[in-house]
């Protein structure tokens, strides 16, 4: 963002190359390397919910300034984090060291913790459309926070997750997930099988 605030802004700095180039490359690699293309995302919520926070200012900003847009990976990447929870209940079954629930993992203080939950995904919602990610954004939300101002999320329409069905296999990270349904008390078993990116 730095680069972007004073990029041909100097004649003495000009377009600050080879930084500016390295900076795409090493954010293209890293957005190749942990979105799967099935939806999911390579670490725990934890660190999914950081990579969002960064994100979140990041690929608007480049795809608004210079026209280079690094979102498909990341536009379906939220599935895997819907499949794991009970969004109604805040309880979320992840893996490493993220916590089992939603709101404190976006509320931590080293993400931000004026936020509100998961409002890293604020833009993703408003720049996709997406009714599913709408749902789990508006179930989990507590709160109108900043980015709300920035990114229209509520005219929206959430869908449920009902009709998803009761299994999933998210290959490129090597996680299943059983449910017996998409209710509060509805039975979810997840756990790592298989491959891991």
């Amino acid at each position: 963002m730095s680069v972007a605030g004073m990029y041909c802004d100097d004649s003495d700095v000009g377009d600050l190359e080879p930084w500016f180039s390295g900076f795409l490359l090493k954010q293209h690699r890293y957005i190749e390397t942990v979105f799967g293309c099935d939806g999911s995302y390579g670490e725990g919520f934890r660190y999914y919910n950081f990579a969002m926070h960064s994100f979140a200012r990041i690929i608007p900003m480049l795809d608004r300034l210079f026209s280079v847009d690094f979102s498909a990976p990341v536009t379906e990447s939220y599935r895997e984090t819907l499949w794991q929870g009970i969004a109604q209940e805040d309880t979320l079954f992840t893996f490493g060291d993220s916590e089992g629930y939603f709101r404190g993992e976006a509320q931590a203080y080293w993400i931000g913790g004026q936020s509100g939950p998961m409002n890293n995904f604020a833009w993703l919602v408003a720049r996709t459309k997406d009714e599913r990610l709408s749902w789990l954004y508006h179930t989990v939300k507590v709160i109108d926070t900043f980015e709300e101002v920035l990114n229209e999320t509520d005219d929206v329409p959430r869908r449920a997750p009902d009709d998803l069905g009761d299994v999933a296999f998210f290959r490129d990270v090597g996680t299943v997930v059983f449910r017996s349904g998409w209710g509060p008390d509805d039975f979810l078993f997840v756990f790592p099988f298989g491959a891991f990116l």
